[in-house]
């Protein structure tokens, strides 16, 4: 997946990717920040399933890392439909990426 990302990335000049982790172990797998300074947020997730608790980190990062600037979290996982999580957060279906 990083390749991935990072090859996309690449294309485009004005998009850095970048990993986040804390002392409290929230972890978001990637993040993208665009030159305007719009966030997304990127979690990979190896299961069909998916819950809000998937994107807390996300959601945490949004509230009070990222408060002043856009943010919009998406949890990629293996299942087949796209859905809302709430609060700008959204889990898609890897598989998406290439159709």
């Amino acid at each position: 997946m990083l390749n991935e990302l990072r090859a996309q990335i690449d294309l485009d000049y004005h998009y850095s990717l970048f990993h986040y982790r804390d002392r409290e172990n929230r972890e978001i797998d990637f993040i993208v920040r665009s030159d305007s300074g719009a966030l997304l947020g990127v979690e990979v997730k190896a299961g069909s399933a998916v819950s809000r608790e998937d994107c807390r980190h996300m959601v945490w990062f949004k509230n009070n890392i990222a408060k002043d600037e856009p943010f919009i979290g998406v949890v990629l996982y293996t299942g087949e439909i796209a859905l809302p999580l709430g609060n700008d957060m959204y889990a898609i279906p890897i598989a998406a990426l290439w159709s």
